[in-house]
């Protein structure tokens, strides 16, 4: 088999379009997904208590269903002065196609 300019121009119109797809269905995909949320440390600081952590830019995260106001990066950190004894932080991660990602974290003082 020879290769043609015609059959050159076929091969890379083909390759072209595998790639444009390709490249659809992971920004679908992307955009589609629950967002991401992590709670990337918690450490005593005398009374209080500092939890820091990221989740997806775009998203809307909230403790126990206040919202918490992100970085430009995705990043929050706040300073809490929790109660003795146990806890319960429930942390939501929303998207703006109503997506959710959530995680639950338990504090003993």
């Amino acid at each position: 088999m020879r290769l043609t300019p015609e059959t050159s121009r076929i091969i890379l119109a083909v390759a072209f379009a595998l790639f444009f797809v390709s490249y659809l269905a992971l920004e679908v995909h992307a955009f589609t997904k629950s967002p991401e949320l992590k709670i990337i440390s918690i450490e005593e600081d005398g009374l209080n208590t500092v939890i820091t952590g990221e989740a997806s830019r775009q998203a809307r995260v909230f403790l126990n269903g206040e919202e918490i106001l992100l970085d430009p990066n995705g990043f929050f950190s706040l300073e809490l002065n929790l109660p003795l004894g146990e806890s319960v932080l429930n942390f939501k991660a929303v998207s703006r196609l109503g997506k959710e990602s959530n995680v639950q974290e338990i504090i003993r003082r």
